[in-house]
């Protein structure tokens, strides 16, 4: 299967996502802040003031990834929260914790986040995610992510 565009309000959501997990351990460092705002600019999301990366998401995070419908949407948010969590180069429970609680609701497989690195889990995430790639280039390039 070859993986299209992610949909921008499933991209809304998968930003949420990797804001909540950033915060998972009560602070939001810069190289997280850095990974945010290119997550933002792949998805062509509308830039965000930098505090609401570190204000709490007022939305349930459960209740918005069940929001997403398709199968590669979850697969690349579960991807998100995997690259958000390697970026400081430290997996801290409450990360590890929010990442199979959501794994397992999505069903959608999991990701062993003890053997991804995170220059590969951030390649293949913002691959995913960049909207301004020609389509044809878009639709014929198999992700590693296809392979999971």
């Amino acid at each position: 299967m070859i993986m299209a565009q992610i949909e921008k309000a499933e991209a809304l959501i998968l930003l949420k996502g990797a804001i909540k997990m950033a915060q998972q351990d009560n602070q939001v460092v810069e190289t997280e802040v850095n990974l945010l705002e290119s997550i933002r600019v792949a998805a062509g999301i509308e830039p965000f003031a930098v505090d609401e990366y570190t204000e709490p998401i007022a939305e349930d995070i459960t209740a918005l990834a069940s929001q997403l419908t398709s199968e590669k949407a979850k697969k690349a948010f579960l991807l998100a929260l995997a690259t958000v969590a390697l970026v400081d180069g430290q997996l801290a429970e409450e990360e590890l914790a929010l990442f199979h609680h959501l794994a397992k609701r999505l069903q959608v497989g999991t990701i062993n986040l003890h053997r991804l690195t995170y220059e590969k889990a951030e390649a293949t995430m913002l691959r995913l995610l960049r909207r301004d790639r020609p389509k044809q280039l878009q639709s014929k390039q198999v992700s590693d992510f296809d392979l999971l």
